[in-house]
């Protein structure tokens, strides 16, 4: 998962170790869309900000209902306001 700024991106880990799931990590199963090859966990607790130059590249993308489920995730995670 990526979010972008203009010279840095944000990333989520995202692993195939789904027994270490935690409560806000969202499970994913394999898709065209997301180019998972295995049942995977977006680690929500793993964020890493980069420099853009640094990542390679877009490998796939989640859906709407994944994003929304992020979204809601990582406002409990970072105690925001909706």
């Amino acid at each position: 998962m990526l979010i972008s700024g203009e010279t840095d991106v944000t990333l989520a880990f995202i692993s195939t170790q789904t027994k270490y799931m935690e409560a806000t990590d969202i499970l994913l199963k394999p898709s065209s869309e997301n180019g998972l090859k295995k049942e995977s966990i977006v680690r929500l607790s793993k964020l890493a900000t980069i420099d853009k130059d640094l990542a390679i590249g877009r490998l796939g993308r989640i859906g709407g209902r994944d994003i929304k489920q992020v979204n809601k995730n990582l406002i409990q995670i970072l105690d925001l306001v909706n």
